[in-house]
C-alpha cells in the first residue's frame, strides 16, 4: 500500500507478501515453491509500471484481497483467512486469464 500510494512499483512488495505469508504456514516447501517458480507467479508482475487508470484500479483489488487476509490472520481467524485466500487465488486466476487474452 505505501509503494502505491507513493506511486512506486508493487511488484516486489507484493511477492514479498506471498513470501512472507508462505513463511507463516511454518512449512518451508511453500516458500520454497514459490521462491523457485519467482515473482512470475504473480499476475501482477505481467502489468505494465506506468500509471494508469486499469493498473490502479487492478491494484486497488488486489490490496483490498491482502488487507482481508492480513486482518483475518492478525485476529487469529484460520477459517476467515482460508476464505481470504480463497478469494485472492480465484481472483488471481481470474486477472491472469485476462492478462493472457489481452496480451494474445
Amino acid at each position: 500500500a505505501r509503494c502505491f500510494d507513493a506511486g512506486q512499483s508493487t511488484r516486489d512488495a507484493d511477492f514479498a507478501f506471498h513470501l512472507a505469508i508462505c513463511a507463516a504456514t511454518n512449512n518451508p516447501v511453500y516458500a520454497e515453491v514459490l521462491q523457485y517458480l519467482g515473482s512470475k507467479t504473480i499476475p501482477r508482475s505481467r502489468l505494465n509500471s506506468e500509471p494508469s487508470d486499469r493498473v490502479a484500479t487492478y491494484l486497488k483489488r488486489v490490496l483490498g484481497e491482502h488487507a482481508a487476509i492480513i486482518d483475518a490472520i492478525d485476529d487469529r481467524d484460520a477459517d476467515r483467512a482460508r476464505a481470504a485466500m480463497r478469494t485472492h487465488i480465484e481472483g488471481s486466476q481470474a486477472r491472469y486469464r485476462a492478462l493472457m487474452s489481452s496480451a494474445r
